[in-house]
């Protein structure tokens, strides 16, 4: 049995590399998710109409520009979908209620879970 030549087995070797790389480096451009419940004082209900705002933090250069916005549904509940990975503010507003905002890493390919409770402001 004829056995192939090295330089083709060193270039079917170099080609399946290049291909195993680029498989590698589109997983890491994967987009996330965030989620959750923004909750009133009862920690039982969900609160309508809150504004969830994501922004990029402006020294990352993969997120700078990024700002995403939404409000929750009748349930309290909110969902982004296609975000890209890296570091973010997460800010949580309504008239009447104390803002929410805290500093947020969204992985790559993953979901992140981030479930809110907020005050009345006084």
């Amino acid at each position: 049995m004829n056995s192939l030549p090295k330089t083709v087995v060193k270039a079917l070797g170099f080609i399946l590399l290049v291909t195993l790389a680029a498989a590698a480096v589109q997983a890491q451009k994967g987009r996330s998710w965030v989620n959750g419940i923004v909750f009133d004082d009862s920690e039982t209900q969900g609160i309508a109409g809150v504004t969830i705002e994501l922004t990029g933090d402006p020294n990352s250069p993969g997120v700078a520009a990024v700002k995403l916005s939404t409000k929750t549904d009748e349930g309290g509940k909110y969902y982004f979908k296609d975000v890209p990975h890296g570091d973010y503010t997460f800010k949580a507003s309504a008239p009447g209620l104390v803002p929410y905002q805290i500093n947020l890493f969204v992985a790559a390919d993953t979901l992140t879970a981030l479930q809110v409770k907020m005050r009345k402001a006084k």
